[in-house]
């Protein structure tokens, strides 16, 4: 990977984190985590890089930033754990809560909160169960 290449940077909390290689030596590259829209976060960490020709490690993997939301996993240029994440988080943001690998259906879970019982709507059945509980009708 060479200065400023786009990646994929492993982290403990996010999982992984979108970066730019800054600069590199034989092993090693100070990589800088940057937002979706490609702006630098400040957040410079230090990787190890493979040697040689070798694109990608465990903790860092190439990243296609121009990589278009797509219906279908198999779509994608670069098909491995960060880019899938990725992927379906953004589609989930988005409410598209169904996307494909091929043949499988992945369905990523969308409970929120519905205003199905609003205090208005409990306060009134609480009300009338306790008026019944009391023998008393409304």
């Amino acid at each position: 990977m060479d200065e400023s290449s786009p990646v994929w940077l492993r982290d403990d909390e996010a999982g992984w984190l979108p970066a730019v290689v800054n600069s590199r030596d034989e092993d090693a590259a100070r990589v800088e985590v940057v937002d979706d829209a490609g702006r630098a976060t400040g957040d410079v960490r230090e990787a190890t890089l493979p040697a040689g020709d070798a694109q990608e490690t465990d903790d860092v993997k190439r990243r296609d930033p121009d990589a278009p939301r797509v219906d279908d996993l198999i779509s994608l240029a670069v098909l491995h754990e960060p880019a899938i994440l990725h992927a379906l988080r953004g589609r989930y943001d988005a409410g598209a809560i169904y996307t494909f690998n091929g043949a499988i259906l992945i369905a990523v879970n969308p409970f929120q909160r519905l205003p199905l019982y609003t205090e208005d709507i409990l306060s009134q059945y609480y009300n009338r169960g306790l008026l019944q509980s009391q023998g008393l009708q409304q």
